[in-house]
């Protein structure tokens, strides 16, 4: 960043587009420098060269600047999500507690949010609250190198979804530079005169490395968007890709799949994406379907299905350990070993090649057992060698030692052993599935575990250690299945149980259960030793064989497009339609909701929670902000809000009217 900074000052490396839109921010080399080294300077003040530090921004500028002050100035930074110290802590208080960091550095608003919402967390409450937007540009000028190493932390990379006990991933300067050096030009297509357009969550390795680090490493410039942005109206990724000529963009499969689904023609249409040349697809199960549907459906933009450049990676590798620069190809999926709960590669059909590893990284297909190498085609599990390969778990020498210090039978190692199944064809690494029953749901990884536990404590009528969380593919999207035994005396109401279920999980973890199955106790498959069988229990759910008790199944019907309301949308009439939206969404009669409570409340995950604005927008024609979920997180609060914007609306239009010239 220094160099580019002196090479090119006035080049803007980064621009943010305000809620996704056209309104944009964006910031110089020099600009970035001069900020970073005054934040970089009130870090070594306060002595925090070579700790840690826990970083809460939202995406945006502000936390580019902060990152690089945190680099700047040796510190190790740990990004967390701002939302987290809202309604759902626990992951931002796991984090707190497992990297034990010096400072909080955020924004004076969210210093003062975060104030009450730390007053009953002590951890928290106790750090001091730094804050970067009033940090005096003039210390900039006392800033000092501070000789980084290439073995120093450079950040603290946490593992996405698992709220009970993420772990953070050790990612050293010499790992960042091996992962750009070798990664940005060949596999995600980035060079100095690249132009690219981003939505990815800056808060793990695909976005914080591939969507920030990358473009000041190679020179080249970059427009971002907030995820939420993106995910109220996916048709913004399109435009702003058009807008700027983007030739590099890309994010986990589920992005391309939503495109397809929510983009309208009408939508679409004036979208030029003849500029984008590689479209990186990872952080997820790469679908050839997707990747073909996405295709076909936007040829007529100009889109080119060449452009796909499949990817695989996770953050134990800092992020990219395989990657194509070329058409990936499709091949048949083979048969694998099941492991010996079950879990594994299921799926049937093609499969498509993540190709081939970075210069410099090994990658062996292990037979986990036996600890022996598989024959080219043969399936299992994929380990990684590497200068990219990080240095291990923070705090946890015993779980580091046995994930980053795997050996083969032949004493070759060490290798990180990365639980995901595939095999080598060809020198082109294919992924098959997961040794392990982690869930990857929108490129989040959820642990089945989190997920079990969140469950059993909902409801007294669950059997403790009687559960069981999967994924299944609906409609070529992953999807996560709750299946919990429960002891149903007289008294007890199912439907109760089941919402209680989906409740819980939709605020411990941000997804939404396809379904939620409770079945009679000692239903659920086990070993002889008591283990849950998860794998045994999917495939009893796919097959219809589980004794089940009731299931409750999301609402999959769309639901009609709301069009415009009538002409006169008062606070009483938004309060009713919502009502009616949240009960069909949350699968309850309406007068189950409750007006006071949040929308999470009623079992809507983010994704619904900004589909369920997108319709808004429509309704009242009004572009509404992506934080309106959270800023008025109640239905009567919302309503309010709502009729007093669309009256504000409503009055600037008509007095604009009158002034209107003759003929205008």
């Amino acid at each position: 960043m220094r160099r580019r900074a002196l090479e090119r000052p006035e080049r803007r490396t980064f621009t943010f587009l305000v809620d996704g839109g056209e309104r944009e921010e964006s910031i110089t080399n020099a600009e970035l420098d001069a900020q970073a080294r005054a934040i970089a300077c009130l870090l070594q003040e306060r002595e925090l060269s070579g700790e840690r530090v826990l970083l809460l921004f939202l995406p945006g500028l502000e936390l580019i600047t902060a990152l690089f002050g945190c680099l700047y100035a040796k510190t190790a930074a740990a990004l967390a999500y701002p939302r987290q110290f809202g309604r759902n802590r626990s992951r931002l208080l796991s984090m707190a507690a497992d990297s034990q960091p010096s400072a909080l550095l955020t924004t004076s608003m969210m210093a003062k949010q975060s104030a009450q919402a730390f007053a009953d967390a002590p951890l928290l409450d106790a750090l001091p609250k730094l804050t970067t937007d009033d940090v005096d540009p003039a210390r900039a000028a006392s800033w000092r190198n501070p000789g980084i190493r290439p073995d120093d932390l450079a950040l603290l990379q946490y593992t996405s979804g698992s709220t009970r006990a993420p772990r953070g991933v050790m990612v050293t300067h010499a790992n960042l530079m091996h992962n750009l050096g070798s990664a940005t030009g060949s596999f995600l297509g980035i060079t100095a005169d690249s132009r690219g357009v981003l939505w990815l969550p800056p808060y793990h390795d695909m976005g914080l490395i591939g969507g920030i680090f990358a473009w000041p490493y190679l020179g080249a410039t970059v427009t971002l968007m907030s995820p939420m942005a993106f995910l109220q109206r996916p048709v913004r990724w399109l435009q702003a890709i058009s807008r700027t000529k983007a030739t590099v963009s890309g994010g986990p499969n589920f992005g391309y799949d939503l495109c397809v689904r929510k983009i309208t023609q009408t939508e679409s249409a004036g979208v030029d994406l003849t500029s984008w040349t590689a479209a990186w697809n990872g952080a997820e199960t790469v679908r050839t379907e997707t990747q073909a549907r996405f295709a076909e459906t936007f040829r007529s933009r100009g889109f080119r299905g060449e452009a796909f450049r499949p990817c695989y990676g996770l953050a134990e590798a800092t992020l990219i350990v395989t990657g194509c620069s070329w058409p990936a190809t499709s091949v048949s999926r083979p048969a694998s070993p099941r492991a010996a709960d079950g879990a594994g590669a299921r799926e049937t059909g093609s499969i498509v090649s993540c190709g081939r590893p970075l210069r410099g990284q090994r990658v062996v297909i292990a037979d986990p057992e036996h600890r022996t190498r598989r024959a080219p085609g043969e399936v299992g599990e994929i380990w990684v060698a590497g200068p990219s390969v990080a240095a291990g778990y923070w705090g946890r020498p015993e779980e580091s030692a046995r994930v980053f210090g795997a050996t083969l039978a032949d004493g070759d190692g060490p290798f990180l052993r990365t639980g995901d199944l595939g095999f080598l064809r060809d020198g082109e690494l294919y992924v098959a599935g997961r040794l392990k029953d982690l869930i990857i749901i929108r490129g989040r990884n959820i642990h089945p575990q989190d997920v079990e536990h969140t469950a059993e404590r909902c409801h007294p009528a669950l059997r403790p250690g009687s559960g069981a969380a999967f994924s299944v593919d609906v409609d070529g999207t992953e999807n996560l299945v709750v299946v919990f035994e429960v002891n149903a005396g007289p008294a007890t109401s199912l439907s109760e149980v089941a919402e209680a279920v989906r409740h819980a999980v939709v605020l411990g973890h941000e997804v939404h259960p396809h379904a939620v199955v409770l079945i009679e106790p000692r239903g659920i498959p086990k070993t002889s030793s008591g283990k849950i069988q998860r794998g045994a229990t999917r495939d009893s759910f796919l097959a219809g064989t589980l004794p089940v008790l009731t299931e409750v199944r999301a609402a999959t019907a769309p639901g009609q497009r709301p069009g415009r309301g009538p002409e006169r949308m008062d606070r009483q009439w938004i309060q009713d339609w919502l009502v009616t939206e949240l009960a069909r969404r949350a699968d309850v009669d309406p007068e189950r909701i409750d007006l006071d409570a949040s929308w999470h409340d009623h079992g809507l995950d983010s994704l619904q929670s900004v589909a369920l604005v997108r319709e808004l927008e429509e309704l009242l024609g009004i572009a509404l902000p992506e934080t309106l979920a959270w800023d008025h997180p109640s239905t009567t609060a919302l309503a309010e809000h709502l009729a007093r914007l669309t009256a504000d609306t409503r009055h600037t239009a008509d007095t604009s009217g009158d002034r209107l010239p003759a003929g205008g």
